[in-house]
């Protein structure tokens, strides 16, 4: 049902603006564009080159979400196999419900984006180096330790972060066997290797400023300086799925914690709980902030935490899992109903009615519509020109954002307008 529910959004939700950005200018170019065009973080390379792989399906909604949705159907899979093992089959399918049906695991598994796909080689890296933790001394722990987190760098460079973190947690753990020490820097180092290796081409062609995402790393840094504090109650929003409820969040956070250092864990459990806590921790040691969806990692943390906290309460554990999973599907609810007055709702409703005809050259300075314009351009084989920065040239159409117009030549007329843009048509 949860993956029916799933395949429904994926099918008919509006794309958003990056997940239509990434496929216009990367993964509609074809492999070699999406591996080694580098402008801006917008390119999530592997996750790209699985939508260029996909890109022979006639609709390319599908095309661009399947990677997605195919990642959050493994993980289901590793998520239930988990619990199931560690606990029972009600806990594990509890588990499960809670993971599947949590506010931002729902929306990017309906998202061309690689936050899924990073959240399932991220899931992968940790058995395996729970494994060697455990005294596995098989190469292809080693190995395949090593091929999931340099794949987690290539769906998303991010995922740093949780690579520092494994590394700090597996070395504390570890202490004082020196000899396990020794491998866990061995596997790491040659991760890095792999990696740079990896990134080199893209490097040589686009710059270490590209790359390395300079300007948005100046943003981040200037976000922790004057809004680290309202940092907590966005992100505790982002999790439960709706605003102003973020005491909730971090209450439910609270009493968690508690509950799990009051449970008797292994190393594998702890470090999968731990771990995300770990690095987003190193990001307010670096003093940055990043956007809350980088920490889709901490859906591992959450689930954890929670099943911990509801087990110290016995035989009210499952009610208050139960409780858990029925805010979590009214949050749906409630989303679908706001999602209906936005701009990308406004931009479904106008976009029949506008009678483009092949050939017609297009400027806008609304990114919904321009990159959404772009991106149903391609799937709809209109053969339109859409710019986004305004040129010398005599366009067809000029579709301004309401709270950015700019002067209007005289020999265009009012078409229609919404309560986001004003579309003018040349006379």
């Amino acid at each position: 049902m949860i993956n029916g529910y799933t395949l429904f959004r994926l099918h008919h939700k509006i794309p958003h603006i990056d997940e239509a950005f990434g496929y216009v200018h990367f993964s509609s170019k074809g492999f070699l564009v999406s591996a080694l065009y580098y402008p801006n973080p917008n390119n999530h390379i592997f996750y790209n080159l699985c939508v260029a792989f996909w890109d022979f399906l006639p609709n390319k909604i599908w095309s661009m979400r399947l990677p997605s949705f195919l990642s959050f159907l493994i993980l289901q899979i590793l998520v239930f196999r988990f619990f199931l093992i560690k606990y029972s089959f009600s806990a594990a399918l509890l588990v499960f419900l809670n993971f599947a049906l949590l506010s931002p695991v729902q929306a990017y598994s309906t998202m061309g984006r690689g936050y899924l796909l990073q959240m399932l080689f991220l899931w992968l890296a940790l058995i395996f180096l729970s494994k060697i933790l455990e005294n596995s001394s098989k190469a292809s722990d080693h190995a395949l330790f090593i091929t999931f987190s340099v794949a987690g760098f290539y769906a998303i460079p991010t995922y740093l972060y949780y690579f520092l973190a494994m590394g700090f947690l597996s070395l504390i753990l570890s202490l004082p066997n020196y000899q396990k020490i020794f491998v866990l820097l061995k596997i790491h180092f040659l991760t890095i290797l792999f990696v740079s290796l990896l990134y080199l081409p893209v490097f040589l062609l686009n710059g270490k400023e590209n790359l390395f995402s300079e300007s948005w790393q100046q943003f981040a840094r200037q976000a922790f300086a004057t809004k680290k504090y309202e940092y907590f109650t966005n992100f505790g929003d982002f999790w439960v799925g709706i605003e102003n409820m973020y005491v909730l969040f971090w209450g439910i956070v609270g009493v968690s914690v508690v509950g799990f250092l009051l449970q008797k864990n292994d190393k594998k459990t702890f470090l999968l709980a731990a771990m995300p806590l770990v690095a987003l921790l190193i990001m307010f040691v670096q003093q940055k902030l990043l956007p809350e969806r980088i920490w889709l990692g901490l859906a591992f943390s959450w689930v954890l935490l929670v099943v911990s906290a509801s087990r110290v309460l016995k035989k009210y554990a499952n009610v208050l899992m139960i409780l858990l999973i029925l805010g979590e599907i009214f949050v749906q609810f409630y989303q679908i109903n706001k999602t209906s007055n936005d701009g990308y709702a406004d931009f479904t409703k106008v976009y029949p009615t506008l009678p483009f005809a092949k050939g017609d050259k297009i400027f806008s300075n609304d990114l919904i519509y321009q990159n959404l314009l772009a991106f149903y351009n391609l799937q709809d084989c209109k053969g339109l020109q859409i710019d986004y920065s305004h040129k010398a040239k005599p366009y067809d159409w000029i579709i301004l954002e309401k709270n950015n117009v700019v002067e209007i030549p005289k020999n265009y007329f009012l078409f229609t307008e919404t309560p986001f843009v004003a579309i003018f048509k040349r006379q």
